[in-house]
């Protein structure tokens, strides 16, 4: 009878010691004083996922190497599939803001810039300080026409003791949205401080100009344009804005020289042979006038982005 326990009892242990992993470990426990005991399901689940976390950043790497490589042969959705895939992978990973602003650059490439100013406000909610973000989001809302989140977040660059930012650019991103605000006098003051950082600037000079002209002080603008031009003798923008100041002025034959040189640099552009017709309509010379809208029309049919 006690052979039979005995042996009913050793045939029991070796069925439950062959549960147990073939190579049976310990664990020192550093925190409990040193403790010595066996590895349990949970320690095993901690190595699963440790290893897990391992495979994950590997593949991380992978996806936003891949997505770079994407960007670089102009494949976009391609490599925002990549960028996707590496956030889903490691949502809480340090370098994300990086990968999000790629998939932002994206979306404003291809003019979703909705998107993409949304990807900016997720980064900046939890990195406040990222200036570069900031500005980016400032420019796009200012394409948006949300003027009054532009201007908030040049405000506050601009108030910041330190920053990397490109000064003259941001002084520009806020003279435009003052000018949206219609706060003329802000926007005037912006651009003036654009031009003492860059005398060269090639647009502060135009958007002054026309903010002068719609202070009523036209020949200050005028003046302004002719030193601009002096400099930057084929700014096509400038030239139509000058044209169109003479016209104001009757100084016709003015207005269509400068027409003609814009339309020799862009010869492609509806707007400048429209303008071009209404002044040779001034000049009494109907049949120019009717080509000129012509070629407009032509223009428009070819390229309806002009419309």
């Amino acid at each position: 009878m006690k052979t039979t326990y005995l042996y009913i009892l050793i045939i029991t242990l070796l069925q439950a010691t062959s549960l147990l992993p073939a190579t049976s470990q310990t664990v020192i426990e550093l925190d409990k004083g040193g403790a010595v005991r066996s590895k349990n399901l949970r320690d095993y689940d901690k190595a699963v996922s440790l290893k897990q976390a391992q495979m994950d950043s590997i593949k991380y790497v992978d996806h936003i190497t891949r997505g770079f490589n994407a960007l670089h042969d102009d494949s976009l959705r391609l490599a925002q599939s990549h960028f996707e895939a590496a956030l889903k992978l490691r949502p809480n990973a340090p370098g994300n803001h990086i990968v999000k602003q790629q998939i932002a650059k994206i979306a404003e490439a291809e003019g979703r810039f909705a998107d993409a100013a949304n990807l900016y406000t997720q980064i900046l909610k939890q990195q406040p300080d990222l200036h570069a973000i900031r500005i980016e989001r400032a420019a796009l809302n200012l394409q948006l026409r949300h003027f009054k989140e532009s201007k908030e977040d040049c405000d506050v660059l601009l108030q910041q003791t330190s920053t990397s930012i490109d000064t003259e650019r941001l002084y520009f991103i806020r003279a435009s949205a003052n000018i949206g605000l219609r706060l003329n006098d802000d926007a005037q003051r912006d651009f003036e401080h654009v031009l003492k950082l860059n005398p060269h600037h090639e647009s502060a000079p135009i958007m002054l100009a026309l903010l002068l002209h719609d202070e009523g002080q036209a020949n200050k603008a005028l003046t302004l344009l002719n030193l601009h031009l002096q400099a930057h003798p084929e700014n096509v923008e400038a030239l139509m804005l000058r044209a169109s100041f003479e016209m104001e002025q009757s100084r016709y034959e003015a207005a269509r020289a400068d027409l003609d040189k814009a339309i020799s640099l862009a010869p492609d552009e509806p707007a400048l042979y429209l303008e071009r017709a209404n002044c040779f309509d001034k000049l009494k010379n109907k049949e120019r006038a009717r080509r000129d809208r012509l070629k407009a029309h032509s223009l428009k049919t070819l390229h309806p982005a002009h419309r």
